[in-house]
């Protein structure tokens, strides 16, 4: 890159680096994990006011033979930034979003959920958005891979759905 394509770049990142940037979020948002006894739903809206509806958070928790499922409801707050696209850790990132919500009918480790910072990317299309590096928890295995292979689920992939 030429001395005079670098000093465009930094000028019109210096230009553009306060505006904000879309709130792709707004609307409805679907989060699924399928589990041998049945799938493991969330469904949050975000609207314009920073204001979250949580339609269907299912939290869930395995022991022995025994499991317990909830479906859990509730409203909270979201707050995002966005920027360029970077990498963090091999992974594309596009902003971070912080959320806080209260559940009610969820089992009570996920009864007030909050969560900082946490990384997303969009695909192309602004249709799906993946939390990078985390997501938000939903359960617990305590019996062990044979149930199922992870220890902690979460929700971390989500597709619009209006």
């Amino acid at each position: 890159m030429s001395a005079l394509s670098n000093q465009i770049f930094e000028f019109a990142a210096q230009v553009t680096e306060n505006v904000p940037f879309p709130n792709y979020f707004l609307g409805r948002w679907r989060a699924e994990i399928s589990l041998a006894d049945g799938p493991l739903v969330c469904i949050l809206e975000f609207n314009t006011e920073r204001r979250l509806v949580v339609e269907r958070f299912d939290t869930w928790e395995h022991r022995v033979e025994y499991s317990l499922r909830y479906q859990g409801f509730g409203t909270g707050t979201y707050s995002f930034w966005g920027h360029a696209r970077r990498m963090r850790g091999g992974a594309p990132v596009d902003g971070f979003i912080t959320v806080n919500f209260e559940l009610e009918d969820a089992l009570p480790k996920y009864s007030d959920i909050s969560y900082t910072r946490m990384n997303y990317s969009f695909n192309e299309s602004r249709t799906v958005f993946q939390l990078v590096g985390g997501g938000f928890g939903c359960g617990d295995n305590f019996s062990g891979p044979a149930i199922y292979p992870q220890e902690n689920l979460f929700f971390v992939t989500f597709t619009k759905i209006n």
